[in-house]
């Protein structure tokens, strides 16, 4: 007993004996605890996926009544372990961040004995996981109205105190903090405002301001007008007037009878050549009569307005002459004039003509041009002008055209001049020109369409004063200029669209005419794109 009693050979039995629970008990926990992390990391990640799924179909319009389905969907595909095990999530909206309904928040249940821990606890364990996606969807901005300067202060101003509206927005590219900017006490409502850039806050009651939108563009980069390759130039008609020309008419005839006396003092006749003022005994008066005839027949047929000389007897010597009180030695000799004309009018030809024109104004062609200065009225027929020079359209004479683009090549700051007693009337070129008649690809031609001035490279100012003799339906596209609208009356019946360098509505009345023109859609500028991500 002593000896054993003494040995310490079996204190290593003894120690292994009284630590095994522990070692046991830990092992068990420790497999435990990672079989419950492998649930809980591959179902938490199958329910991230399935609220990012769900947030990316409801940021998607086509997609948004399926997200219910598309989150389940997207859940059991990324089960591995777990697959045919869980039951499917809850998906379902939620309001975060002061949104309503903007995320889509996901939640799953694993319900399971654990091997170790089941032998001594009757409960099975349970994970419970939840994922919450916010989702923006993308806004695609339009304006019927845009300025294009990247960084312009104050590219859009709005001012004056004009009223009406322009329902298809307003917009601005430029980033500058000031972008658009009201000046005055306009009512006009403009429905939306976009601007990369700042807005005005006083704006705030002419419409919605969207201000800092990244990722806008010019909806016309990169589009390329159709050419017209004929060579053509501009004249206006010349008129040639055949006073009389073969064939019966009636015409009212006045003829008009013209006796003028002039006195001549001299030594003798031949040399009397001073003209003098006499009113003695025996100096006769002059006289101017017409008489009136109505509806004449005639043989022949004046041109309207034609005035007829029918005889000049030039001056004659009468044969009275005078001492003259003036000058010793010398006298004064009197001479006689009859001129007779004849004037026609209300002439009703009855076979022939009186005029002869020649020049292309009323009725220009499609073509190539060079310098276009208006100088009588001047019809645009359907088609593409290119012009190398400057197009003027004048001073009071009408200018217009149905189905028209004007497209600006070459150098020059003011390629288009438009002015004060200018009288327009245009309407863009259709859809249906571009892609049959110019072979335009069908994508740019939906861009183009409408469209009826390309002058990307003028860059004077130019005013457009909205009222009855200017009168564009359609689109003007001058990226380098700066326009100014003087909206003083309205227009009804058409509507124009503005993609311009900087902007400036002004006036004192009613606008109608800024406005989508008849098939033609609004510019569409860009906007955000779809946003996704898991926010818990």
């Amino acid at each position: 007993m002593r000896r054993l009693k003494g040995d310490t050979s079996g204190n290593a039995m003894l120690l292994t004996a009284l630590g095994m629970p522990i070692l046991i008990g830990s092992s068990g926990m420790a497999i435990d605890v990672a079989q419950w992390y492998v649930w809980k990391r591959e179902l938490q990640f199958a329910t991230d996926q399935a609220a990012l799924a769900g947030a990316w179909a409801s940021a998607e319009p086509e997609q948004r009544d399926n997200y219910v389905a598309l989150s389940k969907l997207e859940f059991n595909s990324n089960l591995s372990y777990l697959k045919g095990q869980v039951a499917d999530p809850t998906i379902g909206y939620e309001d975060w961040n002061g949104g309503t309904g903007n995320t889509v928040v996901a939640t799953a249940t694993y319900t399971k004995a654990l091997p170790f821990t089941s032998i001594f606890w009757k409960n099975q364990a349970t994970v419970n996981v939840r994922a919450q996606a916010s989702y923006q969807a993308a806004t695609n901005y339009t304006t019927c109205l845009l300025a294009l300067d990247p960084d312009a202060d104050d590219a859009f101003v709005i001012g004056g105190s004009l009223t009406g509206d322009v329902t298809c927005g307003v917009g601005a590219l430029s980033n500058s903090a000031s972008a658009i900017r009201k000046n005055g006490s306009t009512l006009i409502d403009v429905a939306d405002l976009i601007a990369a850039g700042g807005i005005d806050e006083d704006l705030a009651v002419n419409g919605t301001i969207h201000e800092f939108i990244s990722n806008l563009s010019d909806p016309f980069d990169g589009v390329t007008p159709p050419d017209s390759p004929y060579a053509r130039t501009y004249s206006c008609p010349t008129t040639t007037t055949t006073p009389i020309v073969a064939g019966d008419s009636t015409a009212d005839v006045a003829t008009r009878t013209v006796i003028t006396y002039t006195y001549y003092q001299g030594s003798n006749q031949n040399s009397a050549r001073t003209v003098v003022t006499y009113t003695g005994s025996g100096a006769n008066t002059n006289s101017d009569s017409t008489v009136h005839a109505l509806a004449q027949d005639l043989s022949y047929t004046p041109a309207e307005g034609y005035n007829e000389t029918v005889s000049d007897t030039g001056e004659v010597y009468t044969g009275q002459n005078w001492p003259s009180t003036a000058k010793r030695n010398a006298y004064i000799y009197e001479y006689r004039q009859e001129v007779v004309t004849k004037l026609y009018s209300n002439v009703v030809p009855d076979s022939g003509t009186t005029t002869a024109t020649s020049g292309t104004a009323n009725g220009l062609l499609p073509g190539t041009y060079g310098d276009i200065t208006i100088g009588c009225d001047t019809t645009f027929n359907p088609g593409v002008y290119v012009i190398t020079g400057v197009l003027d359209f004048g001073q009071n004479h009408i200018v217009q055209g149905n189905n028209v683009l004007f497209v600006f090549t070459g150098e020059g700051t003011e390629r288009m001049k438009l002015n004060s007693q200018s009288i327009v009337n245009f309407t863009g070129i259709t859809y249906d020109q571009l892609v049959n008649e110019y072979s335009v690809s069908a994508e740019d031609a939906e861009i183009l369409n409408g469209m009826i001035v390309y002058d990307p490279e003028s860059t004077a100012d130019i005013a457009i004063n909205g009222g009855a003799n200017v009168i564009f339906d359609g689109i003007l596209y001058m990226p380098n200029r700066h326009t100014r609208f003087n909206g003083n009356s309205s227009v009804g019946g058409s509507c124009m669209m503005l993609a311009a360098g900087t902007i400036e509505l002004t006036g004192n009345n009613t606008i109608q005419s800024l406005c989508l023109p008849t098939n033609v859609t609004s510019f569409e500028i860009g906007g955000t794109t779809i946003s996704v991500r898991l926010v818990a």
